[in-house]
């Protein structure tokens, strides 16, 4: 299984005011409310290319080895995502050599919060959103319904 270390998601901790994902959220919510999913989920901001202002969402492990990354785009007027302006961060940096086993978004908040109950939903937009609405629950995303099956391991 192939990882980055950790200090990758500071290379990409900037730019949140070009992060579209982030504007739109900034414009409904509390500013403070929005930063708290920066800070809990290690969001990032992309910068290169078609995927500029994109929001990177880190796949955390438990022992703090970041997985991978999905880059999604959003509309910063509807909050929606913008159809194929997504990609994989070991896709762009690691096309030949990288072996990917993924985790649910947000797994390596388990460390940090024991006694917090775990409640599951599909998209990151999605956790980042509940964490604001419903504080006493640790939110994991899976990313995709089809990574959720009888058989699905979440190695929690």
């Amino acid at each position: 299984m192939s990882h980055y270390h950790k200090d990758l998601i500071i290379k990409y901790n900037f730019n949140f005011k070009e992060n579209q994902f982030l504007v739109y959220f900034r414009k409904l919510l509390d500013s403070n409310e929005v930063d708290k999913w920066i800070e809990l989920y290690n969001l990032g901001t992309y910068d290169k290319g078609y995927l500029k202002g994109s929001t990177i969402f880190w796949q955390v492990d438990q022992n703090s080895k970041v997985r991978t990354g999905k880059i999604m785009k959003y509309d910063e007027n509807t909050g929606k995502r913008i159809p194929k302006k997504q990609n994989w961060y070991h896709a762009i940096y690691n096309k030949n050599d990288f072996n990917l086993k993924q985790v649910p978004f947000g797994l390596h908040l388990l460390r940090k919060h024991k006694t917090k109950k775990i409640a599951l939903v599909e998209s990151e937009k999605t956790a980042c959103l509940m964490s604001t609405f419903m504080p006493n629950f640790i939110w994991l995303a899976i990313g995709s319904c089809q990574n959720l099956t009888n058989n699905t391991k979440l190695n929690l």
